[in-house]
């Protein structure tokens, strides 16, 4: 290995374009004592292969691989890669444009955190393609990839042959293969660009599928583990389709926990066909009397999931394929974030979909970033849980007290609404506006149980006046009367058709109601 030579690395099919190249690269400044060397690669099958006979013939420490349509037009490039490589031995790999951190559908320019520039020759002309620069005292911005216009190293890692055989993602490959053997990954910080990329016609063939292939190679590596927890009771046929739309997702760091406290054997049997063929997969028996409680079937599989972020699923919902994938992308991108939601579409037993009631109406026009005060005053003030259901939304794990459903260091029963204030005292929301999750309705709903209702408006108020009291959300006055007065409209039809006389949460209720009815009076 020769520390003072530097080589340019070329996969080429036009000579023309590669003559080009060169003449910017015998352009460059060569700090002294340091010698370059260009080699071109021909009649390669891949980019990868291409560049691994490239490190077979080199004895080059430091290597350029460079397209044959990109002109490096800052003169002192060695010099100015050097200093960082020599500043920083952990730096294995420079580009100079990238994403800080990429998307969750492994395209990197949308990612909401882009780094770099260059300039672009296109059909209409050149132009400067600029993103965020690292701060003027930093030399580079670490990065989680780059784009493989021009990727320079200074230590020799095998580009994946295996895998990608054509022309796309073999960079992003590269970013993580490097990030794995423990070096970094930077983008310089450039006043002015150093390169002219000359894009032409960009092939896109094979693109879709070496996506695909990426996904399924590094998802572990680069992205979080999501855990999936589905507590069932007694409906195997809906379970399965729940199950499906779970197993199916286009995020792949999932881990998949049920939760079973039913009566009979048939949704197990379900899940140990899928176990049989997935490993991500985890069953938990729960149909013993000491174990068989609503709250141990939610609880279970959250003690035993070790997702960074949580998303419930019940058993008779049906997620979007593409739910995870669109909803993590919001955490990643934001780190202020603390619970995704979307529209959810509402469908009957047969999957049909249905006309929208009032709490599943989208409540913006276009995907928001939605302050959490805000959101939680809204819930509250209009007693609407228009986060949804369970199912709905997923959550950071860091915002779950110990067991789903707290809420100011209390545990609620009615635990979505709870779970979703407790996240907006932590954080802001996103509300996607495209369907990411569908909510059955169907005769065996909970939330048409009368008793349920009642139960239901008796917790609403303990978190109407736990939130006052607590000056979290309704801070004031004017709002809990807000608060209390549609609680108090809600909740007189519900009392009005159950006429349960000796039931103790419906006697309760009768009590809160007038004292709702004293306070807005006074």
């Amino acid at each position: 290995m020769e520390n003072n030579s530097i080589a340019f690395i070329t996969c080429v099919n036009d000579e023309k374009m590669y003559g080009e190249c060169c003449r910017y690269i015998d352009n460059l400044n060569v700090p002294n004592g340091y010698k370059i060397e260009k080699i071109p690669v021909r009649n390669s099958r891949s980019i990868t292969s291409g560049y691994n006979e490239a490190i077979e013939r080199s004895k080059s420490r430091y290597k350029v691989y460079i397209h044959q349509d990109v002109f490096i037009i800052n003169k002192n490039f060695i010099e100015d890669t050097l200093n960082i490589f020599l500043k920083d031995r952990s730096i294995g790999l420079l580009g100079v444009i990238g994403a800080e951190v990429l998307s969750t559908n492994a395209i990197w320019w949308e990612s909401k955190h882009l780094i770099g520039k260059t300039y672009e020759i296109r059909s209409e002309g050149i132009n400067l393609l600029h993103f965020n620069n690292a701060k003027d005292e930093e030399s580079y911005y670490e990065v989680q990839c780059v784009d493989g216009l021009i990727m320079m190293t200074q230590f020799d890692v095998k580009w994946r042959d295996d895998i990608f055989n054509g022309w796309h993602f073999y960079d992003i490959s590269q970013c993580i293969e490097f990030k794995k053997a423990g070096y970094k990954v930077a983008i310089p910080n450039q006043e002015n660009p150093w390169c002219i990329h000359d894009v032409g016609v960009v092939n896109v063939e094979e693109y879709e599928e070496y996506r695909q292939v990426f996904i399924e190679t590094y998802s572990k590596d680069i992205f979080p583990l999501v855990s999936i927890l589905i507590p069932t009771h007694n409906r195997p046929e809906y379970f399965k389709i729940a199950l499906e739309s779970a197993v199916n997702q286009t995020y792949k760091n999932i881990e998949i926990i049920v939760g079973d406290n039913g009566d009979d054997d048939k949704t197990e049997k379900i899940v140990m066909d899928y176990i049989a063929r997935y490993d991500f997969i985890k069953y938990i028996d729960n149909k013993t009397e000491e174990n068989k409680s609503q709250f141990n079937n939610w609880g279970a599989p959250f003690r035993e999931s070790k997702g960074e972020y949580i998303s419930y699923l019940l058993d008779d919902d049906v997620f979007h394929v593409n739910k995870l994938e669109k909803m993590i992308n919001y955490f990643i991108q934001y780190e202020n974030v603390t619970l995704v939601t979307s529209y959810r579409q509402l469908i009957d037993e047969t999957g049909k979909f249905l006309y929208d009631i009032q709490a599943t109406k989208p409540i913006v026009n276009d995907t928001s970033i939605i302050k959490g005060e805000n959101i939680g005053l809204a819930m509250l003030t209009s007693c609407t849980n228009f986060i949804g259901e369970p199912s709905t939304a997923i959550v950071r794990r860091n915002c779950i007290n110990e067991v789903f459903g707290t809420y100011i260091d209390k545990w609620y029963e009615d635990y979505d609404i709870a779970q979703w204030l407790e996240c907006c005292r932590k954080g802001d929301v996103v509300y996607i506006v495209e369907t990411l999750n569908y909510f059955r309705l169907h005769g065996g709903n909970d939330q048409f149980n009368v008793n349920t209702q009642v139960y239901g408006c008796s917790l609403l108020y303990s978190i109407i006046s736990a939130s006052y009291a607590n000056k979290q959300f309704i801070v004031k006055e004017d709002d809990l009367k807000v608060a209390l007065a549609r609680w108090l409209s809600i909740t007189e039809p519900v009392i009005n058709n159950n006429k349960a006389e000796t039931n103790q949460n419906y006697l309760e209720l009768k009590r809160n109601m007038i004292k709702v009815k004293d306070i807005l009076q006074s």
